[in-house]
């Protein structure tokens, strides 16, 4: 391993925050990057405003921000934001990725005695969710009668010859 390397990751273990803040800022860079166009993606209640969903991308990334410092904490706090914006809206984020980094972190640097918990935790929730995404990709919110993506074969766009058109 090179020098830089060995000083590098010895920093990271001696300054677990400041490592995991540094970590935190630049995924949040990339997520906004990746995420900051996507325009259609309501909540199971509600269709909310694109630039929400930059609110939620941003609370989303506080959880790994606690990882290691409080990984139970963080985990917890990753579900409940979660399910949060799984029903308010929007349905989906890039961050959501970010779960499987926090089931990680708790196994990891979390209670053993609360693995299988939070391992069961996490496939509840990932089925709840696709469950959710699912719905309201499909039919809108619930409380707002908002844009139902359906297929249409008219206006060819993608490969297989047809465009997302909103109902």
């Amino acid at each position: 391993m090179s020098n830089f390397k060995q000083r590098f990751l010895s920093w990271m273990h001696g300054h677990v925050f400041a490592g995991d803040l540094i970590l935190t800022l630049v995924i949040g860079v990339l997520l906004f990057g990746v995420t900051g166009s996507i325009t259609y993606n309501p909540g199971l209640l509600f269709d909310l405003n694109p630039s929400i969903q930059m609110a939620w991308e941003a609370a989303m990334l506080i959880p790994l921000l606690i990882r290691r410092w409080r990984p139970q904490t963080g985990a917890l706090l990753c579900v409940a934001l979660a399910l949060t914006h799984l029903i308010f809206g929007p349905c989906i984020l890039g961050a959501d990725i970010l779960a499987l980094v926090m089931l990680y972190s708790v196994i990891v640097y979390g209670n053993p005695k609360n693995t299988k918990a939070f391992i069961i935790l996490a496939l509840a929730i990932g089925l709840l969710a696709s469950a959710l995404m699912a719905w309201t990709m499909t039919n809108g919110p619930l409380l707002t009668g908002g844009k139902v993506h359906t297929w249409s074969s008219w206006n060819g766009s993608n490969p297989n010859g047809a465009m997302v058109t909103e109902v």
